[in-house]
C-alpha cells in the first residue's frame, strides 16, 4: 500500500501542485508556537516537552488514526496515506526552481536566475557574483531534495516497516520545519526560552535526521557516479564531529557532497565556476564513450540538467525498491 500511496501522491503533485500544504504547515506551526508560549520554558525538560507535544503528538496520532482505520479496511487507510504524504512529501517546490535557473542561465538571463534563487532561498542574492549562482542552485536543490522528498520518503518507509503508518513521515516533516521555525526569534519572546527551543529543536532534528540523509546520500550514490559519491562521501566523513547532534549542517553537507559525486563532481565545489551553454542532446559525450572523463572539473549548466536527473533516477529507484517490498509482503 505504501507503494500505491507514493504513486498516487506523485501523480496528484504532477497533475495539481498542492494548494493545501502551505496552509497546513502554517496551521500546524501556529500551533507548535501556542504550546509553547503556554509552557513555562525555564528549564531543559520543559523544551523537550515542548517538543514532543508539537512533533510526537502529531506522529503518533497520524499513527493512531492509521491503525483504527486500516483495521476497518485499507480502503480506509489509503486515502489517509496519501492526504498524509501530500502535505509532507514535495516535489515541484524544489523541481521549478532548478529547471527556472538553468533555463534562465541557458539563456543568458542572470538577473532572471538571481531573482528565481532569491525567491527560492527567500534571501537576497542580487549581488551574488556569476559562479555563486550556479553552486548555491545545486547546493539549494539537493538540500530540498533530501528535506523535502527522499528524507520524507526514507522516514514513510520506515514507519510502514513497524506498523506506524505515516508517522515517520510525519515526524520527519515536523521535526524540519519546527527546527527552522523555531530558530527565528518571534515577537515578544524570551531570550532565554528562544534559545531552549532553538537547542532543543536543533538537536532532535539531527538524531531524526541522521539515518534519512545517510539513506539519501546512498540513493543518489546507487543513481549516479558511484564511484566518485563514495570519495565524496569518505571526504565528507573526516570533518563529522563526533556527536551527532553537534551541529545541523553535517548531513546536508555530506547529502550535497554525495550528490555532486554522483553527478560527476568533486566535492568541495570549487570557488568560481563556469556556466557554458547547454549542449544539445547530440552533443553530450557518452559516459561509455573512449577516453571521455567521468569527472568534470568545473560545473556548469550541464551539472544543473545532471542534477534533475539524478533525483529522478533516485525517485524511481524509491518505487522500485518499494514495489519490491510490497511484492515480498504480497507473497509471503
Amino acid at each position: 500500500m505504501s507503494l500505491i500511496s507514493l504513486l498516487l501522491v506523485l501523480l496528484i503533485e504532477q497533475l495539481q501542485p498542492s494548494s493545501l500544504r502551505q496552509p497546513v504547515l502554517r496551521r500546524y506551526l501556529q500551533l507548535a508556537d501556542r504550546v509553547a508560549d503556554r509552557l513555562p520554558l525555564a528549564q531543559r525538560r520543559q523544551g523537550w516537552l515542548a517538543w514532543a507535544l508539537a512533533v510526537l503528538l502529531p506522529a503518533g496520532l497520524s499513527a493512531l488514526l492509521y491503525y483504527l482505520l486500516d483495521a476497518v479496511g485499507w480502503l480506509l487507510s489509503l486515502p489517509w496515506l496519501v492526504a498524509v504524504l501530500h502535505v509532507c512529501l514535495a516535489y515541484r517546490p524544489f523541481g521549478q526552481p532548478l529547471a527556472r535557473i538553468r533555463d534562465a542561465l541557458d539563456m543568458g538571463q542572470e538577473q532572471q536566475a538571481r531573482q528565481w534563487l532569491a525567491d527560492w532561498k527567500q534571501v537576497d542574492v542580487m549581488a551574488l557574483p556569476h559562479h555563486d549562482v550556479l553552486r548555491q542552485a545545486l547546493e539549494q536543490g539537493t538540500r530540498d531534495a533530501h528535506r523535502q522528498l527522499f528524507g520524507v520518503l526514507a522516514a514513510f518507509l520506515i514507519g510502514m516497516l513497524l506498523g506506524l503508518g505515516p508517522a515517520g513521515a510525519v515526524l520527519f516533516r515536523a521535526a524540519d520545519v519546527l527546527a527552522q521555525h523555531w530558530r527565528q526569534p518571534r515577537a515578544g519572546e524570551d531570550a532565554a526560552a528562544h534559545a531552549l527551543l532553538t537547542d532543543v529543536s536543533r538537536q532532535a532534528w539531527n538524531w531524526i535526521n541522521w539515518l534519512p540523509a545517510r539513506v539519501t546520500a546512498a540513493s543518489f550514490a546507487v543513481a549516479g557516479n558511484f564511484e566518485q559519491a563514495l570519495d565524496n562521501w569518505r571526504f565528507q566523513m573526516q570533518g563529522l564531529p563526533a556527536s551527532v547532534s553537534d551541529t545541523d549542517t553535517d548531513a546536508d553537507t555530506l547529502v550535497q557532497a554525495t550528490a555532486m559525486g554522483a553527478i560527476d563532481l568533486s566535492w568541495p565545489l570549487p570557488a568560481a565556476v563556469g556556466t557554458p551553454r547547454l549542449p544539445a542532446p547530440q552533443d553530450l559525450p557518452a559516459a561509455d564513450a573512449p577516453g571521455a572523463s567521468m569527472l568534470v572539473e568545473q560545473p556548469g549548466l550541464r551539472s544543473l540538467q545532471a542534477l534533475s536527473g539524478l533525483i529522478r533516477r533516485a525517485l524511481w529507484l524509491w518505487c522500485l525498491l518499494l514495489a519490491l517490498i510490497t511484492l515480498t509482503r504480497w507473497v509471503s
